[in-house]
């Protein structure tokens, strides 16, 4: 649970960091995160700030 807490966190703040890191992080998330969340309190944040943080790199990505 403190595993996803921290990661829910990171993931907000993630929205002011670089394209390539928030590409690391989405890419984390997808593939070790998502499994680890279903089911527990943090699911549903956990995919909402991903879908903003997705939004926000691919709105970065078009301004580069």
């Amino acid at each position: 649970m403190v595993k996803l807490a921290d990661r829910l966190h990171n993931l907000t703040e993630s929205v002011y960091a670089d394209s390539k890191f928030q590409e690391k992080y989405i890419n984390e998330t997808v593939n070790y995160y998502l499994d680890l969340a279903k089911d527990t309190i943090f699911e549903a944040d956990i995919n909402n700030a991903l879908e903003k943080l997705r939004g926000m790199y691919e709105k970065n990505r078009k301004v580069v």
